[in-house]
């Protein structure tokens, strides 16, 4: 069972979600993407992924099974 955030807790919480969500969509979303495809890493931020059809950030993102966020990529990726 999770334990309800208090206030202080909850404000802080959404100011880091804000400050990664910035981030992944001025990066354009694809590099951090579990799904991405390998052949497009050198090709920029931007890429089609694996799903079947392949979609680009943000379309991904209503599809069932579509982004799936890659925590080590976005630490290995931000200062």
């Amino acid at each position: 069972m999770t334990d309800a955030l208090t206030r202080p807790e909850r404000t802080c919480s959404r100011a880091q979600a804000r400050t990664i969500r910035e981030h992944v969509l001025d990066d354009g979303g694809c590099c951090y993407c579990t799904r991405r495809a390998g052949l497009f890493e050198t090709v920029g931020r931007r890429a089609l992924c694996g799903l079947d059809p392949p979609k680009q950030f943000p379309l991904c993102i209503a599809l069932p099974g579509g982004f799936d966020f890659d925590d080590a990529a976005y630490l290995e990726r931000t200062p």
